[in-house]
């Protein structure tokens, strides 16, 4: 986890899916992702994503599109709405 932004909001979003056998650029979820929908942005969304894909490298970079994030590092993962915290080590 990134000590200067650890536990600060990133973005928020909406929960996608939670299914392993989903797929998010090319490759399923597995067990510890979640698929996030980017609907927002705060001044961290310059985070690289942990799996970055096509044009997609950091959070602003897919605002509005899906992108699988950590599911340890999203709050509220059960509802539709979600917030992304930091997740880079």
């Amino acid at each position: 986890m990134n000590l200067r932004n650890k536990d600060k909001l990133l973005d928020k979003g909406t929960l996608e899916s939670k299914e392993k056998t989903y797929v998010v650029g090319g490759n399923m979820l597995g067990v510890q992702y979640v698929a996030v929908l980017v609907r927002g942005c705060t001044y961290l969304g310059d985070e690289k994503l942990v799996r970055p894909y096509e044009k997609f490298q950091t959070v602003r970079d897919a605002m509005g599109s899906v992108i699988a994030w950590p599911r340890s590092h999203v709050s509220n993962p059960i509802q539709a709405m979600c917030m992304l915290q930091s997740a880079h080590v």
